[in-house]
């Protein structure tokens, strides 16, 4: 196997009959089915002009039918972009603009009636499928260097130039992932996994992929409905929830608020937590309100997917702090010291760098040589921008970022994507942003004094998603500088506690 359209075609003949996805709306569709309307979508690509290589992205709520779009995309060769559905349209047009995609799939219930006038449309077919649309672009003097069979999908994440940068990653990259995530997870043909992150978010290859490869079923829930700990806690019921691969965030909500004592989640086996720092108390909180289950930590920045993971020991105190433990079988992790390679061994420190088969090779919209470090054999090293330690076991311990970027509640956060975006206000002459005790923290001058916080919010609100959204504003008359003209961020964090 060396595509992902390939899963589909392989599960559909051992296992027709299994149901292999429902929504939220109560949809279905088995893999025999799934294979046939597959290539029937796929025909239909072609037909109105989709060519092999080409991007295709989408503005769509997870259902049946948007997996469907998504899978015949890969069947016609093509590579899919899916684009946050709760971004706001500027955000969503940058997506767009940035990839230079052939066509957009949307429902015109869940887009804003701006978007295809502020792009180059060429044409639409409305009700490609059901009720979604397939709109067509023409973009001039345009040469796509990265037209590839071989690339599966573009995620853009946050750039801290204020554009998103789009992760090109090829199906030779996500098949190592999907294949030992799947055995290691316990997943078979009669796993219920719940698809918790959306389909910009790279946990959702778990989702759809692994889950798909192994015969079981995917439990679509959307974007929306995918924020509500206690919709969520009762669905682990009603569904029957084998597995669920999630921030450590939303595992807190889910116990908080979900009123789990209410529900039968007795089939809940398998725990896969990724995308930020678990904290003990949580982890405890889990184990003790799933105390049957498997307990799996994933560490791995889009570029490389999973590259590290950790199985939690019920029968051992928790470590403090959680390791991310030891590398995936298919990647090669190493510790950066001063310009210098080291391998992992107990008691290192440094810059995780790691290299191997699930790395991508570049961005789509912007220069990757930065990130990569050259060995004396010519081998390329991602450098993950992550201070991390070795424990005695030779585990590794995330320790902190070395750079301005961010997890929060999962998602990739470049602090400096907020402050340019903030500056873009006519009033907001300077603006710096940190995070501090979870929470993002914003500092800006008023250069007429007469900007209101309520401004700012609304502002943000329409070029960036509710994550990005600063927590706590705070005015000041002037942004504190080193000597060499920089801004001081260890003096902003020191003003918090004045």
């Amino acid at each position: 196997m060396s595509r992902l359209e390939e899963i589909i075609e392989n599960t559909a003949k051992v296992f027709p009959h299994n149901k292999a996805i429902e929504d939220y709306e109560g949809n279905a569709i088995d893999y025999s089915s799934l294979e046939t309307n597959i290539k029937r979508v796929s025909n239909n690509f072609q037909n109105i002009g989709i060519k092999p290589s080409q991007s295709v992205s989408f503005i769509l709520s997870k259902n049946v039918d948007s997996i469907l779009c998504l899978l015949a995309v890969l069947h016609s060769e093509c590579n899919y972009i899916p684009i946050d559905e709760l971004s706001p349209p500027k955000r969503q047009i940058s997506v767009i603009v940035e990839s230079r995609c052939t066509a957009l799939l949307f429902r015109e219930t869940s887009v804003d009636s701006q978007l295809l006038e502020s792009l180059p449309t060429a044409r639409v077919h409305k009700n490609f499928l059901g009720d979604i649309s397939l709109a067509f672009f023409n973009w001039e003097n345009h040469s796509d260097d990265f037209a590839s069979k071989n690339l599966a999908t573009i995620l853009f994440t946050s750039g801290s130039t204020g554009i998103p940068k789009g992760v090109c990653l090829k199906h030779e990259n996500m098949l190592p992932f999907i294949r030992w995530s799947k055995n290691i997870t316990n997943l078979t043909e009669q796993s219920r996994v719940i698809s918790i992150a959306p389909l910009h978010f790279d946990l959702s290859v778990y989702d759809i992929f692994s889950t798909l490869m192994s015969g079981g079923c995917v439990y679509l829930l959307p974007a929306k409905e995918a924020k509500n700990p206690m919709l969520i806690s009762m669905l682990l019921e009603k569904w029957s929830i084998t597995h669920i691969y999630t921030t450590p965030t939303m595992l807190k909500l889910i116990i908080q608020y979900g009123k789990v004592e209410k529900y039968n989640q007795t089939h809940l086996k398998n725990i896969i937590f990724a995308g930020e720092q678990m904290p003990v108390e949580t982890l405890q909180n889990v184990i003790n309100t799933w105390p049957d289950g498997n307990y799996f930590n994933f560490y791995g920045p889009t570029e490389t997917n999973v590259i590290t993971h950790y199985q939690v020991d019920t029968s051992l105190p928790i470590e403090n702090p959680i390791p991310i433990g030891i590398e995936c079988p298919y990647a090669k992790c190493k510790i950066l010291i001063d310009n210098v390679l080291y391998f992992v061994e107990p008691h290192r420190s440094g810059e995780l760098v790691a290299c191997g088969e699930s790395m991508f090779d570049q961005y789509k919209n912007a220069s990757s040589e930065h990130v990569f470090y050259l060995d004396e054999t010519g081998n390329k090293w991602y450098k993950t921008g992550d201070s991390v330690e070795i424990n005695g076991n030779g585990q590794i311990i995330y320790k902190g970022r070395l750079n301005r970027m961010v997890k929060r509640h999962g998602y990739r956060v470049e602090l400096d994507e907020i402050a340019k975006a903030m500056s873009t206000l006519d009033d907001v002459s300077d603006a710096a942003v940190i995070f501090a005790d979870e929470k993002l923290v914003a500092f800006y001058t008023d250069s007429n004094f007469n900007i209101s916080e309520i401004e700012i919010r609304k502002h943000l609100g329409d070029l960036l998603p509710v994550y990005m959204i600063p927590d706590k504003f705070v005015k000041i008359l002037e942004l504190p500088k080193s000597s060499n003209h920089k801004i001081d961020y260890q003096k902003l964090n020191s003003l918090l506690d004045e």
